[in-house]
């Protein structure tokens, strides 16, 4: 257990909070009730509201379960023999933020853009091209360092999916608190998968 809590502490000093921010914003705002106007301004407000606090503190008991998990999955059973346990926590780690990290292309490309700002701007820019490309990347990566196992990091992809339907029918679209949510969420999503597996 105190090492599930470590990672995490780890995972976030390296990482940052910005996504989960933008994730709290985001529950926010799906959390009021009302039209687009009221919705986008709850998620707007620089004060976090019980929808954002009630997201984070599910999100991270759930992180702590998994991460407890994997630790000591790796450590008693070695689902991977030919790796220390400590290597396949690490691996697990790399796989899902790459999972995140689709997950946040893909709630891009769904799009469209809620409003004008940052987030219009990667819209934009972010044609299907773009995205097959990160997967390509993302797929070979996630082989190199897994084998068999790297379809897991497609698994955040479906989070991202998740985000920006949500997005479309509560703000009119996404923005840069949708990609926050769909990066935790997808990395959520692709580490439950790892854990499943392992």
């Amino acid at each position: 257990l105190v090492s599930g809590g470590l990672v995490i502490v780890l995972l976030y000093y390296i990482n940052g909070i910005l996504h989960t921010e933008g994730m709290a914003d985001f529950a926010d705002g799906l959390m009021t009730s009302g039209d687009h106007d009221r919705k986008t301004n709850a998620m707007k407000d620089v004060h976090c509201g019980v929808g954002g606090v009630f997201a984070v503190v599910i999100y991270l008991v759930l992180m702590f379960a998994l991460v407890s998990r994997l630790c000591m999955s790796a450590e008693d059973t070695l689902a991977l023999p030919w790796l220390p346990w400590s290597v396949s926590v690490v691996v697990g780690f790399a796989i899902a933020e790459m999972g995140g990290k689709l997950a946040l292309l893909t709630a891009i490309r769904i799009g469209p853009s809620a409003h004008p700002g940052m987030g219009q701007t990667f819209v934009e820019e972010a044609g299907l091209k773009r995205l097959l490309v990160a997967i390509v990347i993302a797929g070979s990566a996630a082989f190199l360092i897994s084998g068999l196992f790297f379809p897991i990091v497609f698994v955040g992809m479906s989070g991202g999916l998740w985000v920006a339907l949500k997005a479309r029918k509560n703000f009119g679209g996404v923005s840069g608190d949708a990609f926050g949510a769909a990066n935790e969420i997808g990395r959520l999503l692709t580490l439950l998968a790892w854990v499943l597996v392992i």
